[in-house]
């Protein structure tokens, strides 16, 4: 990972390995790619069966980070879009928006909220019309709490 061979380092996670060891390697390799900006490789990536580590692994890591610092938010977007599971990339904006609301100030928050809304309404007009909405928690601790388990 330190020399960047990311490709081999995604294939070191074989189909053959015991689940455990699965998820402990592929918690290494989001936890590099994160720390090092490099979401792109991140998104590239197919990880098969394990998708819903990944998700796993994302939104944890979205809901206990410092927004100012790494948005884990855009990356899930990405990562919904690249599956096509539109209504879960709208889902990542608007929460987005949301933290960023609670946790910024600013004509610089107001611009990102703006964008991640816009996101979220292009990402909900791709769904068919009865399906183009968004569970949104009352409580952001909700979220935070785990009790939205249907987005992974």
């Amino acid at each position: 990972m330190d020399l960047e061979y990311y490709d081999k380092a995604h294939a070191a996670i074989r189909p053959d390995m015991d689940l455990e060891s699965k998820r402990v390697c592929l918690k290494q390799f989001i936890a590099h790619l994160c720390n090092h900006n490099r979401a792109d490789k991140l998104i590239e990536f197919d990880y098969g069966d394990m998708i819903q580590d990944v998700f796993q692994n994302l939104y944890h890591r979205a809901f206990a980070s410092d927004i100012r610092t790494q948005d884990y938010f855009v990356v899930l977007y990405a990562l919904h879009i690249k599956n096509k599971d539109y209504r879960k990339a709208a889902f990542c904006m608007y929460f987005n928006a949301t933290k960023l609301k609670q946790e910024l100030n600013g004509i610089k928050s107001l611009v990102k909220q703006e964008k991640c809304l816009l996101a979220c309404i292009n990402a909900l007009k791709i769904v068919d019309s009865k399906y183009a909405w968004i569970f949104v928690p009352r409580d952001i601790r909700d979220a935070k709490l785990g009790k939205i388990k249907f987005l992974i």
